[in-house]
């Protein structure tokens, strides 16, 4: 619910506004992608809390129809936000990498085609399984009704070319443009920084806030770093990178 009344306030704050800037066009369409996201996997929630606590619920289809068949769906939605948060820290990469040069390049026109391309991008990771889920009818051998179902023929190799793409290929790609980008603010602010000690020299206060920035930025960006090496040596990592090599070699 806190979902739906945020995302909903922050695309009424936005078209308030505007989406004129690239940020605040990016951050309205990751607010539709986010609400669109809560809506398609309700269903799928709210089914699997039924058959958790009233496990006799007397369905008109199967449970599956219910919890997978907007499940994937929605998990494109999640894929375009995870695809919309990634070019955020792009653009705010930009900003300060290139700042004379950030108009000219980040155009109203190619910030539309940008997310239109992102979009289909997403849909088009994501089209092998979503197609494999397909609605069909089954009958009950004991009472000789037929019921809606989800039928998957090819269930196998789909899985195996979602799982490459998606849990591997696509994963790993943002995270590592997600480092390049916090690499270049790294330099750059250090550039700057060094910059402004020079100007600074004979001011002390000046130059002793300067310093409290400039480390407080060092911390956490160390910080962010150490929690990613982390995250790469857990358990989560190796296992998607062996479960890549496993796919490709069977």
């Amino acid at each position: 619910m806190f979902g739906f009344v945020a995302n909903i306030t922050n695309i009424i704050v936005f078209l308030r506004i505007g989406v004129n800037d690239n940020v605040t066009a990016l951050l309205f369409a990751l607010s539709f992608s986010d609400l669109m996201y809560l809506t398609l996997m309700t269903p799928s929630v709210c089914s699997n809390i039924i058959l958790t606590f009233v496990p006799n619920w007397p369905w008109m289809s199967h449970i599956y129809v219910c919890i997978e068949l907007l499940y994937w769906p929605a998990i494109t939605c999640y894929d375009f936000s995870a695809f919309l948060s990634v070019w955020l820290g792009v653009t705010r990469c930009a900003c300060v990498a290139m700042p004379l040069q950030f108009k000219s390049v980040f155009t109203k026109g190619r910030r539309v085609k940008l997310v239109i391309a992102l979009f289909l991008l997403a849909v088009c990771l994501r089209i092998p399984i979503i197609t494999e889920n397909r609605l069909g009818w089954r009958t009950d051998p004991s009472t000789n009704i037929s019921y809606a179902s989800v039928v998957k023929p090819h269930r196998r190799a789909i899985i195996k070319i979602n799982d490459i793409l998606n849990r591997n290929l696509t994963l790993y790609l943002n995270f590592i443009i997600m480092i390049a980008c916090v690499s270049v603010l790294s330099f750059k602010l250090y550039q700057a920084s060094k910059m402004r000690k020079s100007y600074t020299s004979g001011q002390p206060h000046s130059r002793r806030r300067r310093n409290q920035i400039d480390k407080a930025f060092q911390q956490k960006t160390c910080m962010w770093f150490i929690l990613w090496f982390w995250w790469a040596a857990s358990s989560s990592c190796p296992r998607h990178l062996f479960s890549c090599s496993q796919l490709l070699v069977s």
